[in-house]
């Protein structure tokens, strides 16, 4: 996606959230990746993308309750 992103590009996307302690992402029992916000950061200043914004925000329903999720706005510099 980066490579075809031209320069102030803005790149904006969804992921679950790790709620425990974990390095970068984990696979979970439902075969779903979470990750942790430092990670995709640290994704983000490693492909030259400024961190816009970032909202936590309840996503899907799973198993009575919902899942945190987070929303990314990250842009090309």
């Amino acid at each position: 996606i980066i490579s075809h992103m031209e320069t102030k590009g803005l790149l904006a996307f969804s992921i679950e959230l790790a709620d425990e302690p974990v390095t970068d992402y984990q696979l979970q029992a439902t075969g779903r990746y979470q990750h942790t916000d430092i990670y995709i950061k640290k994704l983000a200043k490693k492909n030259n993308l400024k961190f816009l914004k970032q909202l936590i925000v309840d996503g899907r329903y799973q198993k009575n309750a919902f899942v945190k999720t987070g929303l990314f706005v990250l842009k090309k510099y």
